[in-house]
């Protein structure tokens, strides 16, 4: 119990309180314990646990050992659960396979590839899936998030626990309303933030605009722009030129912070 109490209120420390109560009731190995997955463990109806051990050090032909868990690893083990991230899942790829070039502790998915992670579905020609619950993904990728987000790039690194994706190439969002061009993006899906710092464009077709900033932000979820450092909006009628501006494409509506210039005809 005191190895226990002593594990810190942490995403780690919940994980190893659930661990080291479920080695104390399952006299199980550490090998033995990190072979376990989710569908080896089920609650009991008495608030407590069982699961199978399906390989052990003394059991090589894998006959597997029944095993029972205690209350106190039951409500270890669901307080994990709720704190736990989730898993990216596989979806379809046209082939699975690992070989003598694929990264260790990676499965290698080729061919249509299509992948979950909540709310968000991320396509590709071929990524690699890491048992970390991150992927790196490679050729016409792109990323759906419900109504809110349709992003585009020639490849993508996604970080499952931080739910964070960093797509790079040609990088492309469209909201129906205007289309943003960048070579880098990062998307923090926690907080549906898109920032771009190494300069981007936007193109609306329906008020006949073109805006080029160094540095942006773009907010899925209420479809607004942050723009900063050398922001200049060209327009048939007029040419702005400013230092901050928030830009609404939906809504047709334009705020300017910071020294401001308009030249029109």
């Amino acid at each position: 119990m005191k190895m226990i109490n002593a594990q810190r209120d942490t995403l780690a420390g919940i994980r190893n309180k659930a661990l080291l109560s479920l080695g104390y009731d399952f006299l199980a190995r550490r090998s033995e314990l990190v072979a376990l997955r989710t569908t080896d463990l089920e609650f009991t109806k008495d608030g407590a646990l069982k699961g199978m051990i399906r390989k052990s050090k003394t059991d090589q032909y894998g006959r597997g050992r029944l095993v029972f868990g205690s209350e106190r690893s039951a409500k270890l083990l669901r307080a994990w659960f709720r704190k736990k991230p989730k898993e990216i899942e596989l979806i379809h790829a046209d082939k699975f396979t690992v070989d003598k070039n694929t990264p260790k502790g990676a499965s290698k998915l080729v061919g249509s590839v299509k992948l979950r992670h909540q709310e968000a579905f991320m396509y590709c020609d071929s990524a690699y899936l890491y048992d970390n619950n991150s992927l790196d993904a490679y050729g016409h990728v792109k990323i759906e998030e419900g109504d809110s987000l349709v992003m585009t790039g020639d490849s993508l690194f996604y970080d499952g626990n931080k739910k964070l994706a960093r797509v790079r190439g040609r990088v492309r969002i469209d909201n129906k309303a205007s289309v943003l061009t960048t070579p880098f993006l990062d998307y923090y899906r926690e907080t549906s933030m898109a920032h771009y710092y190494g300069g981007g464009t936007i193109d609306s077709e329906k008020e006949k605009t073109h805006l080029v900033s160094k540095i942006g932000y773009y907010f899925s979820d209420i479809k607004l722009f942050h723009f900063k450092t050398d922001v200049v909006m060209t327009h048939p009628d007029y040419v702005i030129h400013t230092d901050t501006m928030h830009y609404a494409p939906d809504r047709e509506k334009t705020w300017f912070s910071g020294p401001t210039t308009i030249d029109s005809d």
